[in-house]
Parts: structure tokens; C-alpha cells; sequence
């Protein structure tokens, strides 16, 4: 059945939904404190989780005139968007972004420009930028090595923000970057000027 977008209560727009199939990732992490956290942990994961909601319900009033964003980082694709984790062989959340595979120390660079909204080094994401690009429009870049923009910084399309790395709870090195339209995960590649 197809959804209806509604204006003022009147239907103005119905857009089909259609299953699709993704496929299904399994790793394995041997940390196992990143697999099911201590209860030391879990007063930080919450407090992050607020703050990670917080940010990516932002809506502000920066339009752009273009959404076609720059890759942000060069790296091979390693995970796509809507793959089914299992972790250590046990089910998790379907993944909701784009992973970037590419050696520690390579640079991110936004792909639209924007303002940082939230920086932090999480239980989770490891060091984390997310950039607000207007209209409610969130990106977010986790598992970073270094982070060269400050909470609060303009910035400009292309510009550097930091470092591939593998903070958080990673296998490897990579960046995970989602993008996040009115507090909704949406597929980054929907959004490049460059199909990958």
C-alpha cells in the first residue's frame, strides 16, 4: 500500500512502498564488553543516545539548492545500507548507513556544507562528527581517528573534518557515514553526485 504525504490534513502526494531484499553481514567482535556492555557502561549509552537523537532530529532553517553530495571520504565500499547485522552470531539492528572502508589517517571532508551540531567520542560510533545541512538534513561520520572541527564550526563542502579511523566498536578501520532526513536513516547513496 502506498503512503500518503499529507498538507493541511489533504493528501497531495501517495508514494508506493515496495519490499526490497538485503543481504545479510555476519561478524564477529572480540571485545565482548562492545557486544553486550557491562552495566558500568550503560548510564554513558544512555546519555549518548539522548545526544545522538537530539542531533539527528535537528531541523534548521539552511536550504541548499542542491542535495547531491561529494563522497566523503576515498575508501572501497564494505557494508551498504539496510544490511542485516548479526553480531557474534546473534541478530542486531538492520545497518543505517554506508561503510567506507579505507586505511587509518585517511581525510573526511563534508560533502555539502553545514554547521557541526555534535562531536564526541562514543561507546559505540567512537569519535563521531554530525553536520547539520539544513532542512533537516543530518550526516554523520563514527569511528574516526581524528576529528578537526569543533561543536558549533561552519563549514564548507569538501572541507577537511577529520580522519578515518577505528574507534568504537569496529573490526577494522572505515567510516560509517549515515544520512539522517528529518530523523529518519536514508541510504547515502540515494544523495552522491557519483554513483560508487
Amino acid at each position: 500500500e502506498p503512503i500518503n504525504i499529507l498538507s493541511k490534513g489533504k493528501t497531495f502526494l501517495k508514494v508506493p512502498i515496495s519490499n526490497k531484499d538485503y543481504r545479510e553481514s555476519k561478524i564477529t567482535i572480540t571485545n565482548l564488553d562492545l557486544v553486550s556492555p557491562p552495566d558500568k557502561y550503560l548510564k554513558r549509552i544512555k546519555e549518548e543516545s539522548k545526544l545522538v537523537k537530539a542531533a539527528s532530529s535537528t531541523v534548521s532553517r539552511r536550504f541548499h539548492s542542491s542535495l547531491k553530495l561529494f563522497l566523503p571520504t576515498e575508501g572501497n565500499k564494505s557494508s551498504e545500507f539496510g544490511v542485516k547485522r548479526f553480531i557474534n552470531n546473534e541478530p542486531r539492528n538492520r545497518h543505517t548507513g554506508l561503510d567506507l572502508a579505507a586505511p587509518i589517517g585517511t581525510q573526511i571532508i563534508s560533502p555539502l556544507s553545514g554547521k557541526v551540531v555534535l562531536v564526541g567520542d562514543f561507546y559505540y560510533r567512537g569519535k563521531t562528527v554530525f553536520l547539520d545541512h539544513g532542512g533537516g538534513i543530518i550526516s554523520t561520520y563514527s569511528h574516526m581517528n581524528k576529528i578537526s572541527v569543533e561543536q558549533g564550526q561552519l563549514i564548507e563542502k569538501k572541507e577537511i573534518i577529520g580522519e578515518v579511523g577505528q574507534s568504537g566498536r569496529v573490526t577494522g578501520p572505515h567510516l560509517h557515514w549515515q544520512i539522517i532526513l528529518l530523523g529518519v536513516p536514508v541510504d547515502p547513496e540515494l544523495f552522491l553526485e557519483l554513483a560508487l
